[in-house]
């Protein structure tokens, strides 16, 4: 079984990957007949256990548009545009001839900091 996890952010309209920050312009949504909607070229980075979830969900925090709540210079910013960060974790088994996909995003923040605490 292997896992690996996205992190994305949506602001001003544009959505950017938050673990290739470096990666220039807007992500396409697009959707998948079968599937559903999915983030055009969104990185998947393998994980083995919680530190590197932990280490790259910091990464990608940095890499957000608008800081934190415990961001000292949010207070100026809330009266701006909204931002939306959504991370998803992918776990992956495959048997001879087989393969099964279980993805889970994590869409609200008080989902995502009961990861981070490993509560989730």
């Amino acid at each position: 079984m292997s896992s690996s996890v996205s992190y994305m952010e949506i602001y001003c309209e544009r959505v950017r990957d938050l673990l290739n920050p470096t990666s220039q312009g807007s992500l396409r949504v697009r959707e998948h007949p079968i599937l559903g909607p999915y983030v055009e070229d969104l990185s998947k980075l393998a994980v083995t256990g919680f530190t590197d979830i932990r280490e790259l969900m910091d990464e990608g925090n940095k890499a957000r548009s608008v800081g934190t709540k415990n961001d000292p210079s949010l207070h100026f910013r809330q009266t701006h545009q909204y931002e939306h960060s959504y991370w998803s974790v992918c776990r992956t088994a495959s048997r001879p001839g087989t393969s099964s996909e279980q993805c889970k995003p994590i869409k609200n923040t008080s989902q995502r900091r009961k990861m981070a605490q490993g509560l989730g």
